[in-house]
């Protein structure tokens, strides 16, 4: 049996929608696991483990201790990982340890970096085809290589103008403002320049097997030199088959009022956002939003409903999945009552005072904030729960499309 590529799903998102685009847009094959499918057979079936972005402390949880020993056997008995911002998180000394590398502390990195940046690649395989250092990076972590330990594929050489470092827009502060006089506002690194030189892309060996870490958003929507970094990755790794197109019961469009319900509701949220001048879209699947607002969040429960929507779409069986739907839809409307009454609040204090994820001065803020996302950075509460309970279902209806395309692949 030929070996393929395992997606590893648990506490990507956002992030494991854009990486699964990505890599159904690039033809390759791969299919989409969770934590309770990571055991001591992955071998078997996979010679490439690829976790997308994400945080890397709610994956470690989810993962638990068998998933990690699972993980480390499979590398050190010649598997190949790759790990893509958080997924590269996961796999640090931080993390469950494949490579003597650490994150860099967020007081002394660049925490709110996003955009287009310029690396210096090496002369790898992986970077077969690339005329330039051309990609894009979203919030990623630094790493803190010990010497001699990992080889160093890409690091940053420029920031362009049109990236933003936190929610101030690259180019314009590089003409008309200060970085210093913003990191003594804002508390936090700012300046892109502190960035060069530091590494974005290291490869290492665990046992026999290859683990590649990544802070650069290969997976990025309309990102070429992304998307053909992934092609080559998937050479490097020993796969080169392609996909064939998805059959054409797969491209089958139905609806019921429960998806248009659903819809209506997580597009009325980035209306509302956008009517308050609390955020814009970068690119199809990212906003950008003001500092000291959950935009991420928002951005992540957007795209995720989405994507839920699209996939019953494109079921034969859109009904059957009425009674689900409608049980988010009763989490989801009070939860994005109370979202947009505290987006509204938190407009408010922008204009009395400093607001940020941790510092608020307004007990109601204070009280909605921790309701709905915890005080955790990598949120939790409500917000937690309900994204729990509709990424459930998506994730089995992804199994359920690629099941449906093996079928058709290789009927029996």
């Amino acid at each position: 049996m030929k070996k393929t590529a395992a997606l590893l799903w648990d506490e990507s998102y956002i992030w494991g929608i854009m990486s699964m685009k990505a890599l159904y847009g690039c033809r390759l094959p791969f299919e989409i696991i969770k934590s309770q499918e990571l055991n001591n057979s992955l071998s078997d079936r996979y010679n490439l483990l690829y976790v997308p972005g994400g945080w890397a402390s709610n994956k470690i949880k989810a993962i638990g201790e068998s998933g990690i020993r699972a993980i480390k056997e499979f590398v050190s008995s010649g598997g190949t990982y790759i790990g893509l911002c958080g997924g590269a998180g996961l796999a640090s000394k931080d993390g469950i340890g494949l490579l003597n590398v650490k994150r860099m502390p967020t007081a002394q990195r660049v925490p709110s970096l996003s955009g287009r940046v310029l690396a210096a690649t090496s002369g790898h395989a992986i970077f077969e085809g690339i005329k330039d250092g051309l990609f894009h990076v979203w919030w990623p972590s630094q790493f803190i290589p010990e010497p001699d330990s990992v080889s160093i594929l890409a690091s940053y050489k420029e920031v362009f103008d049109d990236s933003f470092s936190a929610d101030l827009s690259v180019g314009a502060v590089r003409r008309y403002g200060q970085w210093e006089e913003f990191e003594r506002h804002y508390g936090i690194n700012l300046d892109p320049s502190r960035l060069k030189g530091s590494p974005l892309f290291l490869e290492g060996y665990y046992g026999k097997g290859k683990v590649l870490l990544s802070l650069i958003h290969f997976d990025t929507p309309e990102d070429n030199n992304g998307h053909r970094v992934l092609k080559n990755l998937w050479n490097y790794a020993g796969i080169s088959d392609e996909i064939e197109d998805l059959p054409q019961h797969l491209r089958f469009y139905n609806s019921i009022p429960e998806v248009d319900r659903l819809e209506n509701l997580v597009e009325e949220l980035i209306s509302f956002g956008i009517e308050n001048f609390l955020w814009f879209w970068r690119n199809p699947m990212i906003l950008q939003w003001r500092r000291g607002i959950r935009g991420l969040e928002c951005c992540n429960l957007y795209v995720i409903v989405k994507e839920l929507c699209g996939l019953i779409k494109t079921s034969r069986e859109a009904e059957r999945y009425a009674s689900q739907l409608s049980v988010i839809q009763s989490s989801l409307c009070p939860f994005l009552e109370d979202l947009k009454r505290l987006l509204f609040l938190e407009r408010q204090e922008m204009m009395r005072s400093h607001l940020t994820y941790v510092h608020v001065e307004n007990d109601e803020i204070r009280t909605l904030r921790d309701s709905l996302f915890s005080k955790s950075k990598s949120y939790g509460g409500k917000y937690k729960s309900l994204l729990g309970l509709i990424d459930s279902l998506f994730y089995d209806l992804i199994k359920q499309q690629q099941r449906m395309k093996d079928f058709n692949s290789n009927p029996s």
